[in-house]
């Protein structure tokens, strides 16, 4: 069932996070702010706050390696400033930034998706395919950063701004301890 519509749930961050590596670098540091109150409520979260600053790298490895929600829509909306007007209200970033995304989704050669948010939770005309997703997973091989957080277990991160916080994946195929490893 390769062609057959699905909702793409986190698998959505994966494309949240090629799209913010093509118009930003790692090393870029990212101020946390009002865009957190665009989280929906019940989501996964890496507990980022606002004025927490971090790298970018650091909020993929919270989005890709905890799951959050939080750190999805911090990078959405400032990859989408960074690009467009700084001053774009937060509603007005969040949509440029999905617009970045279903083009970046063509661009790999996606036939039927359509993603309307940055973290993959449920939304009426967000959808993929089986087949559309392995060709995003395939693209996002290419990125250094992508394959590097892809095999992080557990993670200390210490925050441009001080803050600290420890991310764990729920992968047990990274586990040495899980008989899955």
């Amino acid at each position: 069932n390769a062609n057959e519509k699905i909702h793409p749930a986190s698998m959505t961050k994966i494309l949240t996070a090629v799209t913010a590596l093509t118009y930003m670098t790692a090393d870029d540091v990212i101020t946390v702010g009002s865009e957190l109150e665009l989280v929906p409520k019940h989501s996964s979260l890496c507990l980022i706050k606002k004025g927490h600053r971090l790298t970018l790298f650091d909020l993929l490895t919270g989005m890709l390696v905890a799951s959050g929600n939080d750190a999805a829509y911090t990078i959405a909306v400032n990859t989408a400033r960074h690009i467009m007007n700084k001053t774009a209200s937060d509603e007005e970033a969040l949509h440029y930034f999905t617009d970045l995304m279903n083009s970046m989704a063509e661009a790999i050669g996606c036939t039927d998706s359509n993603f309307t948010t940055p973290d993959g939770f449920d939304s009426k005309n967000q959808h993929t395919t089986v087949k559309d997703l392995a060709l995003i997973c395939r693209y996002a091989m290419r990125f250094k950063e992508i394959r590097e957080i892809s095999s992080i277990s557990k993670k200390k991160v210490i925050f441009e701004s001080g803050e600290n916080a420890v991310w764990s994946n729920s992968n047990k195929l990274l586990h040495r301890d899980s008989p899955y490893y």
